[in-house]
């Protein structure tokens, strides 16, 4: 039934865009037929579109738009339940600025900042399916910089981790200090 909504979905979206002027292009398909990559090409521009990947079942996998052949705004990423999986944000053709992840109960799971590289720079934030942070820090080119904290699914603290001055410290779930040492990681944390 849900393959049959989703076919019937997208023959509704085929009217819709043909009436509007628009037309669509079935860029790939699997080997029974069914669409794989689609096209939406807007006012007929062959460099201005939305693409569409589908798994073999119909759902949508992922979404991209493009301007003049170039990959922009955000590319987004579902899981097979059809819930947000996460979304990178695209300039010029190149992944770059806000990149989000999220857990299958639809609460974020990462948030960060990708640059042209798709290395990540700044503050990046992970977090338990609770919504509780579990872990955040600035990186620079991937690398951990400056103070990180990490966090039990509760809430408290687990550990402060100092790239700066390469120390560390642990904490219980309770917050006493469990260890206190010098960090010995190399260049590339």
């Amino acid at each position: 039934m849900k393959s049959l909504n989703t076919i019937n979905s997208l023959f509704l979206s085929i009217f819709i865009l043909t009436a509007c002027n628009n037309t669509i292009e079935v860029k790939e398909s699997y080997a029974d037929g069914q669409a794989k990559v689609v096209n939406y090409f807007i006012n007929n521009s062959n460099e201005n579109f939305e693409q569409k990947v589908f798994d073999e079942k119909g759902q949508i996998k992922t979404t991209r738009q493009f301007e003049n052949n170039k990959q922009v705004g955000f590319e987004k990423q579902f899981y097979t339940s059809g819930e947000l999986a996460g979304d990178m944000e695209y300039k010029n053709g190149m992944r770059n600025g806000k990149s989000h992840e999220y857990h299958k109960n639809g609460k974020l799971a990462f948030e960060g900042y990708c640059y042209p590289d798709s290395s990540f720079c700044g503050l990046s934030t992970w977090y338990y399916d609770n919504g509780q942070i579990k872990k955040t820090g600035n990186r620079n080119r991937d690398i951990g910089i400056g103070i990180w904290y990490e966090y039990y699914r509760n809430g408290k603290k687990r550990s402060i981790l100092d790239f700066d001055k390469k120390h560390f410290v642990y904490f219980s779930a309770l917050g006493d200090t469990i260890s206190e040492n010098e960090y010995k990681g190399t260049e590339e944390d």
